[in-house]
């Protein structure tokens, strides 16, 4: 069953981990200001009910919302409504300072849905236009501005004004401090090279287009530098052998779409309108990222805008990520709807720290046999259909794969204003996990549906699709689109509207629902299952199941879809019983002291309690949460992603390419062999490296006291220390060991801006004793002075340095660690 609870519990365990601080209107101090919410007038209450928390503050001219800033910042986003075809200005101050004003639009919103009771029949239609037949919906927008000169800091008070004649609704304010503009990468061209200027408002596709061709013949990276490069058409991308493109940041790079009309094509391609990014059939392993993206589109264009900010396929190896996506008929859509056959697909995407907002149609939707892809640690706010889904889709006849083990992790969905946060519509395999489902106050937060033809929906369902620990508040409504109830957990079975005499499109099969927290439900049922378009309930039994750990127990799961087989063993029988698994399992620890798990065979996610847990993954691809107390945690075989949480924990990835991230206190991390990244979190950490044990990476923070401890057989006059400069100008360590030189460890960011006096890692420990870093320094050749390293690098963007007798081992690629959320 699905666990009903009135009070959020450990709400932090839920949701994207980004840059920003959000400080809600509603609650902030208020000059001459009011409070909108469903205690308001009809029209006020349509409003409250697409803003966060169901309430928005109206400003009328020279009214004000203040706050008191939590965190550093340097930028701004503010969550607004003006009426439709009417604009505003506010003026933002901090401490009675102006730092700049802010133009505020309708032209990216507004639209209007068939209200459901002229039209109790008929499939919806969306409008540019209000009639008295028609509900207003995407009502609020936001604007974001970097003031570079500007410094936030913590208790400063922050006040936004209206300074125009124009009513301004004010929902939210999101403060974050802007990282600074990456530099173009060595071994890249940039566009300005081939013609494109920044801010002049002038086309710079071509320019774009020959720099993308530039880099596929001379095997380079693109870079986008600083400022808004417009397009004056859609950007279509072929590449095969792969290619990374690359801005200054989100908040530094703009590429700007001019068009408001939809796409047009004719016999000979493309003719008018449109715009955003389409990667075409046989394109793989592309990295796109630290940019923004937005366009003039003001219209879905009865659903026929075919404007999309990133579509197409992206082959094998592909990752989109430290993006902001706004103002397109869907932000990101993957699938292959050309006439090639055979078909080619989007297998193993990782969409992560995006930020996807105010798009007309979905947030991302991975269709058309995209498989084995994830939408990580993203924000997804106010898009007009699903802020995340899957949908198993077999466009028209091209008999397209059935899609699966799509999976949506640690994402924060919200302020949805005509759909659910979170869709699956059909496949396999598929996840919804520890997502933060907020303010989907027309619809559901997620819901199940076999609504839509052309799909495969859960016919091939033989792996199961799991929704687990996600955390729904403010979600439901008594009538959506079509005038139903809808709760925050949707189960629907659907006819097609043209042929309602004719059976239901498909029936939800083989889902599991567990461990999810509800609060505040705004409809009169927590969890729908109808059929559509009114034909009462779905017949039971649905498949809800709950497994949990309570109190000190251990747990060995058999049969992980039906979950008929549990068994409690004792600690001593545990190792025994799981060395018979054999299944995907999903395993919660709750309000545990000392629990002992092991997952046994296959991919398991698995999360800790309270307490010091004991957490075997063993064989497979498995995700580990030790979530709170001292815990023990290891990967076992196979490619493992680890999170130690609270307290000091011990990490071990063992065999396999792993992912360890240590969170908050002093933790221990053994990569093991294979190709691992560590990430130390807050604490003194240790990192453990012994001989043949593969390629780590660390990232951690500077001046927290890590240490680097080797393994026997490695000594001081074993190391050579490659150091890299950056774009940014910190110094990357990449460390090899005589004897073994297939190994390495690469500590990025040891020296933050050449700062040679404080490290990542700055006590190293071996067999013959423990040496601080400028002791490790000192018995190596390069130059005993370490001030030094600074300047040589300053000139050169690297030094090599090895004690007198180790041969000079020389590699000039430097690794890089994704530091984000795993």
């Amino acid at each position: 069953m699905v666990n009903i609870k009135t009070a959020v519990p450990n709400a932090s365990q839920y949701g994207a981990k980004l840059g920003y601080t959000t400080y809600e209107a509603e609650q902030s101090e208020l000059k001459n200001g009011v409070v909108k919410n469903a205690s308001s007038s009809e029209a006020e209450r349509a409003t409250a009910r697409e803003a966060s928390g169901q309430a928005y503050v109206d400003l009328p001219t020279n009214a004000s919302v203040s706050f008191i800033a939590q965190a550093d910042a340097n930028a701004v986003t503010i969550r607004y409504t003006v009426p439709d075809g009417e604009s505003g200005k506010v003026e933002v101050k901090v401490n009675n300072t102006v730092i700049g004003t802010l133009d505020l639009s309708s032209k990216s919103n507004w639209q209007y849905l068939d209200n459901y009771t002229y039209h109790p029949n008929d499939d919806i239609k969306v409008h540019d236009t209000p009639a008295a037949d028609r509900l207003a919906r995407f009502q609020f927008d936001e604007v974001s501005q970097l003031f570079k000169e500007a410094n936030i800091k913590v208790g400063d008070k922050v006040t936004i004004t209206n300074i125009d004649s124009t009513p301004v609704g004010i929902d939210l304010v999101d403060l974050e401090k802007a990282p600074d503009a990456i530099r173009q990468p060595e071994n890249s061209v940039s566009i300005t090279d081939f013609g494109a200027v920044a801010n002049d408002g002038s086309d710079d596709y071509q320019a774009f287009i020959a720099a993308i061709e530039s880099a596929k013949a001379s095997k380079k990276s693109v870079y986008i530098p600083e400022g808004q490069f417009d397009f004056s058409r859609p950007i279509s991308l072929y590449v095969p052998d792969g290619i990374k493109i690359t801005g200054a940041g989100q908040w530094h790079t703009k590429l700007h779409f001019l068009n408001t009309e939809a796409a047009k094509y004719d016999d000979k391609g493309y003719a008018s309108g449109g715009g955003g990014i389409t990667f075409e059939p046989g394109s793989k392993d592309i990295d796109l990222g630290n940019l923004s993206m937005d366009s003039n589109l003001n219209s879905r264009h009865d659903e026929k805008a075919n404007y999309k900010g990133i579509s197409g396929t992206l082959g094998t190896g592909s990752s989109i990520h430290d993006i902001k996506i706004e103002h397109f008929e869907a932000g990101v859509w993957i699938g292959d709807y050309s006439k090639n056959k055979p078909l080619n697909y989007t297998d193993g995407l990782t969409i992560s720290n995006a930020t996807i907002r105010n798009n007309f149609a979905d947030g991302v939707n991975f269709a058309q046999g995209t498989s084995n892809s994830t939408v990580i640690n993203s924000n997804i706010r106010g898009n007009g259909d699903d802020g995340l889904a899957t949908w198993s889709s077999h466009h028209e006849n091209t008999n397209a794969h059935v899609a699966e083990n799509n999976h949506f992790l640690n994402n924060t969905v919200e302020l949805g204003w005509r759909a659910a946060g979170i869709g699956i519509f059909g496949g396999k395999g598929h996840e919804v996990a520890n997502n933060l489902i907020k303010d989907n106050a027309n619809w559901g937060g997620v819901r199940l549906n076999t609504v839509f033809k052309n799909s495969h929906n859960f016919d091939f369902n033989d792996t199961g699709i799991s929704v687990h620990d996600n955390l729904l508040v403010n979600n439901g409504t008594n009538a959506d689109t079509y005038g139903r109830v809808k709760g925050s957990i949707d189960l629907e079975e659907g006819r097609d509207y043209a042929t309602p005499e004719k059976d239901i499109l498909g029936e939800l099969n083989n889902i599991k629902i567990e461990n999810n927290t509800i609060v505040n439900n705004l409809s009169d049922q927590e969890i729908t299952k109808t059929r559509n378009p009114k034909e009462g309930n779905i017949p039971e039994p649905v498949n809800e199941t709950t497994l949990t750990i309570e109190n000190n127990h251990s747990l060995s799961v058999a049969e992980n879809t039906s979950a008929k087989n549990v068994a409690e063993i004792d600690d001593h029988s545990l190792t025994q019983a799981a060395n018979h698994l054999g299944a995907d399992n999903i395993i919660t620890i709750t309000d545990s002291s000392h629990a002992l798990v092991s997952g046994g065979d296959g991919n398991d996610r698995i999360r800790g309690g309270l307490g010091n847990d004991t957490i075997n993954g063993d064989s497979g691809n498995d995700i580990i949460f030790g979530y709170d107390g001292n815990d023990r945690l290891n990967g076992g075989m196979g490619n493992d992603s680890i999170h130690g949480g609270n307290g000091n924990d011990t990490l071990w990835g063992e065999s396999g390419n792993d992912r360890l991230n240590g969170g908050d206190g002093n933790d221990v991390l053994f990569g093991g062999q294979g190709t691992d990244y560590l990430v130390g979190g807050k604490g003194a950490d240790t990192y453990v490296f012994s001989l043949g044990e593969g390629k780590d990476t660390i990232t951690d923070n500077v001046g927290e006291h890590n240490a680097l401890q080797f393994g026997q057989n490695i000594s001081v006059n074993d190391l050579h220390i490659d150091a890299i400069t950056d774009v940014r100008g910190n110094i990357d360590w990449k460390i090899t060991v005589k004897g073994s030189e297939g190994d390495s460890i690469t500590i990025n960011d040891q020296f933050v801006s050449g700062n040679t006096n404080n490290a990542v890692i700055d006590t190293f420990r071996f067999d013959e004793g423990t040496l601080s870093l400028q002791e490790l320094m000192g018995r190596l050749s390069g130059n005993d002075n370490i001030s030094n390293l600074s300047d040589v690098n300053t000139h050169t963007d690297r030094m090599s340095y090895s004690s007198v007798d180790t041969v000079d081992v020389h590699d000039d690629t430097a690794s890089t660690a994704n530091a984000g959320i795993i």
